[in-house]
């Protein structure tokens, strides 16, 4: 099973991110994409709808009159039609339920869930990304999912070393982002490039720049290890980056444990 995860940027136009994603997929990928603005709705479905079901955050948490762009920034969960979705919403007590979704999935009887999130930027929100990041780390403690998908805009320093990773400072010396990551480790889900890579660089690899010469890796997908075996990741910067996005697209191909 492949998963991927990308920001495609509310800039630029879809078809090229399309045309991205069509080499990548298969029948067997689900899919996580950020910052999918309303016009880009149509394309994607039209391009997925024979064989994928898409779930839009949208949906559920629709804009207002009153809402800024800020608010349709929305995040898309794809599922080819041969797995089953039981469950679909965002996650309410967030302060910007219209950045998440949840997923409940069941492939041959086999079942898990998944997270698809976008955090918020700590230059525009301050103290409102931090209580974003405690309120999703209530999410992952009561529904333990087993797959969480993010661009997290975080961490200021990705360390080798877990307990050098240094968080930034919204208000908050950085607990927020470190007790949403903390959680997800607490409930068996490991950073699946860090579990396969020998990296020693800081970031561990690029998925973002800042300014466009700042290296950060903002984006991550977290797998349950006790249900999946995780083969491969990559980061796809400088492909991404041609085909109209400002985030690298992560793909991480996982296996299902036997013990399921």
């Amino acid at each position: 099973m492949r998963l991927i995860s990308w920001n495609l940027s509310y800039q630029h136009k879809i078809n090229p991110k399309i045309d991205f994603l069509k080499k990548h997929i298969d029948l067997k990928t689900i899919i996580v994409l950020q910052e999918v603005v309303e016009h880009y709705v149509k394309p994607l479905n039209d391009f997925f709808e024979a064989d994928y079901n898409l779930f839009y955050s949208l949906s559920k948490r629709e804009p207002s009159t009153f809402d800024g762009k800020e608010r349709k920034l929305g995040v898309m969960v794809i599922v080819p039609k041969q797995f089953k979705v039981n469950y679909f919403d965002v996650l309410r007590r967030t302060p910007f339920p219209d950045r998440t979704t949840y997923l409940e999935i069941e492939l041959d009887e086999i079942q898990f869930s998944l997270f698809g999130l976008h955090s918020l930027t700590g230059v525009d929100y301050k103290k409102t990304k931090s209580v974003q990041f405690y309120s999703l780390a209530e999410a992952v403690n009561v529904h333990k999912p087993d797959i969480v998908m993010i661009d997290a805009n975080e961490p200021k320093i990705d360390h080798p070393e877990i307990e050098k990773i240094e968080y930034f400072n919204n208000r908050d010396k950085g607990n927020g982002a470190k007790t949403f990551f903390q959680e997800l480790y607490k409930h068996e889900l490991v950073d699946s490039f860090r579990s396969v890579s020998r990296s020693e660089s800081i970031p561990l690899t690029v998925s973002y720049k800042v300014n466009k010469k700042i290296d950060r890796r903002y984006d991550f997908i977290f797998i349950n290890h006790q249900k999946f075996r995780i083969i491969n990741v990559e980061y796809l910067y400088e492909d991404s980056i041609n085909a109209g996005s400002d985030h690298a697209m992560v793909i991480c191909d996982v296996q299902i444990q036997n013990i399921l």
